[in-house]
């Protein structure tokens, strides 16, 4: 290496370690090896284009928190047309180095050395000592029935699981702490959100205000859910389910059918005993409907019609119906609309005595 650059090498080093925090031997030459996983952290495409690109993102791995290892090489340095302005170059590295400083002591913010979360795992439970979380949990009392607002990890859902709260999750990312009997939904509380709200006892909203572009519109939201939905009245023949589950059925179907473009005060729940046996819920609306294609497709996992959709709903809706060895289907209705009815057994039919001898894992009760 020609001597000038070998001193401009250790002194730009010496300088972005201090900058940094670390004492890597050199931040400019050799070759790099980056794990995708690692990659996937880190928001390399906010980037420049230019030679420093090789600085920065060496300073967002070290805001993610990423291990880096030097390994020495034999570098055999040749005669070389080097077509890079080294004073340019010098300033581009420590604009970068000393950006980052700032953004680490909080007096600016750069987004793209902000890490990108995955799920929920960056969300820290606060539990063992006194915390919002401690005194939520203090103040449920067991067997409530809960609505668990932006429930992260899933780390308090799981604790009130275990004081035999029947539970409801709902955030922007699913909870990577599974707990059997809590119910998963999936949505993005910036957006108008249907859920049964009067069907809970509690509704927990740890850490969420602060989150919202608009917190007043949320609330207000929050208050209305579902005011006009006409609910049938139930079988004098109890059913035969795991109630967590099916309430999961049911919030998807009639998330759907409000958002199907139909009158809103024209969404129904009717409910009835079937003539061969066990009970019929039919979720009812006077949307457009649906294409012979959309028809044919909709229970595929991922198809989706919406804008915003996953395509999961309807795929996982039928799998626990089926699972409960019951039946769900299409149909569409005379004026226009659509009717998705649920079929499930009873304790009197044959298909209850299969589902419960079977080993699939369903809390079954009857309701």
């Amino acid at each position: 290496m020609p001597l000038y650059k070998l001193v401009g090498n250790r002194l730009l080093s010496w300088a972005q370690n201090v900058l940094a925090g670390v004492r890597l031997s050199e931040w400019h030459s050799g070759y790099r090896l980056y794990r995708v996983s690692t990659l996937a952290s880190v928001r390399y495409a906010s980037n420049s284009n230019g030679f420093g690109f090789d600085t920065e993102i060496i300073l967002q791995l070290l805001h993610a928190g990423a291990h880096i290892t030097e390994r020495a090489i034999p570098t055999y340095y040749g005669d070389e047309i080097c077509r890079v302005n080294g004073l340019r170059y010098a300033g581009q590295v420590m604009a970068a180095s000393l950006g980052s400083a700032l953004h680490r002591h909080g007096l600016v913010h750069q987004h793209r050395l902000q890490p990108i979360a995955v799920g929920n795992d960056h969300y820290e439970f606060k539990l063992g000592f006194a915390s919002s979380h401690r005194w939520a949990l203090d103040a449920v009392p067991d067997g409530s029935r809960v609505l668990d607002l932006r429930a992260g990890p899933g780390g308090l859902a799981s604790e009130l699981a275990r004081k035999s709260c029947p539970t409801t999750v709902i955030d922007i990312e699913p909870p990577t702490k599974l707990t059997p009997g809590v119910v998963t939904h999936v949505a993005d509380l910036n957006e108008q959100l249907v859920v049964p709200i009067h069907d809970y006892d509690y509704y927990l909203m740890l850490d969420v205000i602060e989150h919202l572009k608009d917190p007043e519109a949320f609330l207000d939201g929050l208050r209305g859910f579902w005011p006009g939905l006409e609910i049938g009245e139930a079988p004098s023949r109890p059913g035969f389910f795991d109630r967590a589950q099916i309430q999961q059925v049911l919030i998807n179907l009639v998330k759907n059918a409000h958002e199907a473009g139909g009158p809103q005060g024209e969404v129904k729940v009717a409910i009835e005993t079937a003539a061969e046996g066990g009970c019929r819920i039919s979720v009812l609306d006077r949307g457009p409907g649906i294409s012979d294609e959309v028809m044919q497709n909709v229970f595929l996992p991922f198809f989706t019609t919406k804008p915003s959709g996953d395509g999961l709903g309807l795929a996982l809706s039928r799998e626990i119906v089926e699972l409960h060895h019951g039946r769900l289907g299409l149909a569409r209705r005379q004026g226009g609309g659509m009717s998705v009815s649920v079929w499930l057994p009873d304790r009197e039919t044959g298909a209850a005595a299969v589902l419960a001898a079977s080993r699939v894992r369903l809390t079954l009760t009857s309701a």
